[in-house]
Formats: C-alpha cells, structure tokens, sequence
C-alpha cells in the first residue's frame, strides 16, 4: 500500500462508489451503512495504491556481458592469426 500512487481513473472510480455509499443506504432504511464512506474517501483522498511492488532482489546474472554470434568470433580469430 503506497500513498499518492493511485491514477487519477482509480481515483474518480472511488468517488463514484463513495457518493453511492453515501446516497444509497439512507434509502434503504439502514443510514449506518454510510460510515463505510470514510474509508473509501481516505482511500480516494490520499491517493492509496493497492498493487504490489516488486521485490528488491538483486539480480545474480551478468547485466552488462555483451553476446556476440559465434560467426564472429570465429572471423574475430581468423583476422588475428592472419
């Protein structure tokens, strides 16, 4: 969970839902239901990300060994014996 991480399509999605845990439940007769608005407004408001980051392994390959086709090593050699 990272703050001021969310994109603004999730942000707008979360007001939608807030308003309609806001305007619905007192129209069905149970007005409680709308205190599940706080933590979608702090949710929306504070820009909270829910995905997953990835892991900080290091990597235990070579990044940075060029790989050169064997057909030019083998012209590489070639030139040098020469």
């Amino acid at each position: 969970m990272k703050f001021f991480e969310a994109r603004i399509d999730t942000i707008i999605m979360r007001y939608y839902l807030l308003m309609l845990i806001v305007i619905v439940p007192p129209f069905l007769g149970v007005p409680y239901l709308s205190l599940l608005a706080l933590p979608v407004f702090l949710s929306a408001v504070l820009g909270v990300s829910f995905k997953r980051t990835k892991s900080k392994r290091t990597e235990t390959s070579f990044p940075n060994v060029t790989v050169y086709p064997e057909s030019w090593l083998n012209t590489s050699l070639k030139n040098l014996s020469a």
